[in-house]
């Protein structure tokens, strides 16, 4: 266990716990729609996250000439940028539709499910104590699942 590691964790949980509820703030009580909510949260959180890597990434980046591959490859970063502006909008449509608590819970559980199916399909090493913490998670998310939806007949 490292120390900054644990830091750093925590600071990403904090924010994107502060991010989620200012999304569900902004759709759910303000009656914001989704393009308006982007609108607003899109510059911050792009300053943001350009400032870390900035701080942490671009000395490495420009020590290792990693800008050539992004001017090599302009088709392929091109289309994972447009992913990652349809993976924001979605997620903002999932917290319209529901909240920020599925959301989050939806991401636990495709990260679980993610972990385990390289495990199974690409043999990958899990430990048996990881193995079941992510068995785990997909459990608590089915019941989680069950539960909503027991609530909402």
């Amino acid at each position: 266990m490292n120390l900054t590691g644990m830091l750093l964790m925590f600071s990403a949980e904090f924010t994107e716990a502060i991010r989620l509820i200012l999304v569900q703030r902004f759709l759910k009580s303000l009656r914001f729609g989704v393009v308006e909510s982007l609108y607003f949260m899109s510059p911050v959180g792009a300053v943001c996250l350009l400032c870390a890597s900035i701080m942490s990434e671009f000395p490495s980046m420009h020590r290792n000439g990693a800008f050539a591959q992004v001017a090599s490859h302009p088709l392929l970063f091109a289309t994972a940028g447009t992913l990652g502006v349809g993976v924001h909008f979605l997620s903002f449509m999932v917290v319209q539709r529901t909240n920020s608590v599925t959301l989050k819970v939806l991401g636990t559980a495709r990260n679980a499910m993610l972990v385990l199916l390289s495990v199974f399909w690409y043999g990958e090493l899990v430990s048996s104590t990881q193995f079941l913490g992510y068995a785990t998670s997909i459990a608590f998310f089915g019941f989680y699942t069950y539960c909503r939806t027991r609530s909402k007949a």
